[in-house]
C-alpha cells in the first residue's frame, strides 16, 4: 500500500510543470527537433486545468465556445479540461492535450489535417510515458474490451503475425473520420508512427507533417499520397510491407 498525498494548488502547478518539461522532451523527441521549438502562432501553449466539472463547462464555453465537460481546444492555442481526481488520468490527459497543441502548429495551422496522424502522434508519446494508452482526444469511443491499452509491442507483434483482422488496410485507415477509427486501427496507426520515429534516422515524421498541411488543403479529393511519397518514397501499401517487417524484426515476443 502507498500513503496518498494531497496537493494544494501551487503544489500541483508545480508537479504537472515538471511533468509537462517531460512531455515537452517526448514530443520533441518525437519530431526529432533541434533545439527549443517556439510556437508559430502565439508565445506558449496554454494548458488550463480547473478543479471541478462545473468550472470546466464554463471555461469551455468561455473560452472555447463549447459545453464539453471532458475538455475543449482551439487548435496550436489552448487546450481546458478538469481535474476527475485521478492523477494518472489527468497526466494522461495533458499529455495527450499538449501533443495534439504541438502537432496542431507544427508546420502551421490548417483547416483540414488527416485525423489519424494526430491521434497516432498523440498515443505516441502517451504510450512513450506510461508504456499504455487510456486517452481518445477526438470522439470519445473508448477502447474495446477485447482491445489492449498496455504491452503494445508484444501486442502489435502478435497480431501482425497472427494477420489479425481488426488491423485494417492502413490504406483504408487514413480515411476515416475520428469517430470510424476503432481501437486496433488506433493501434496499428501509433505502430506505423513508431515506425517512421524509430525506423529512420531523420526527422521523417515531421517533415511529413509540415508536408501534409501544406499540400493536403489543396488537394480537391484530399489525397495523402503525394505527402507519403515525397517523405518516405513509398505509397501507403508499401509503407504497410515494410512496417510490418519492421515489427516482425524489432518488437518483442515476451
Amino acid at each position: 500500500m502507498t500513503r496518498k498525498k494531497r496537493y494544494t494548488g501551487p503544489e500541483s502547478l508545480h508537479l504537472y510543470c515538471e511533468r509537462l518539461e517531460d512531455i515537452y522532451k517526448v514530443i520533441m523527441g518525437m519530431l526529432k527537433y533541434e533545439g527549443d521549438y517556439r510556437p508559430k502562432y502565439t508565445d506558449k501553449w496554454q494548458l488550463m486545468v480547473w478543479a471541478k466539472e462545473e468550472e470546466q463547462k464554463a471555461a469551455s464555453f468561455e473560452f472555447c465556445n463549447f459545453t464539453n465537460t471532458a475538455g475543449a481546444k482551439i487548435d496550436g492555442v489552448l487546450h481546458t479540461t478538469w481535474d476527475s481526481d485521478q492523477d494518472d488520468y489527468l497526466h494522461h490527459k495533458l499529455a495527450v492535450a499538449a501533443t495534439n497543441l504541438a502537432v496542431d502548429d507544427y508546420g502551421g495551422i490548417v483547416e483540414y489535417f488527416p485525423d489519424w496522424i494526430r491521434e497516432a502522434t498523440a498515443h505516441y508519446v502517451e504510450q512513450k510515458i506510461f508504456d499504455e494508452l487510456r486517452i481518445f482526444s477526438g470522439g470519445e469511443g473508448g477502447f474495446s474490451a477485447n482491445c489492449p491499452t498496455h504491452k503494445l509491442k508484444v501486442t502489435m507483434r502478435k497480431a501482425v503475425k497472427a494477420d489479425r483482422r481488426q488491423l485494417s488496410p492502413f490504406s483504408e485507415i487514413i480515411n476515416k473520420k475520428m469517430v470510424k477509427i476503432t481501437g486496433w486501427e488506433r493501434l496499428k496507426c501509433w505502430s506505423i508512427v513508431d515506425w517512421m520515429v524509430n525506423a529512420h534516422e531523420d526527422d521523417k515524421l515531421g517533415r511529413f507533417i509540415k508536408h501534409m498541411k501544406k499540400m493536403y488543403p489543396q488537394e480537391k479529393n484530399k489525397r495523402q499520397g503525394p505527402s507519403f511519397r515525397e517523405v518516405f518514397e513509398m505509397t501507403p501499401p508499401a509503407i504497410e510491407e515494410e512496417w510490418k517487417a519492421w515489427v516482425m524484426e524489432t518488437d518483442p515476443t515476451v
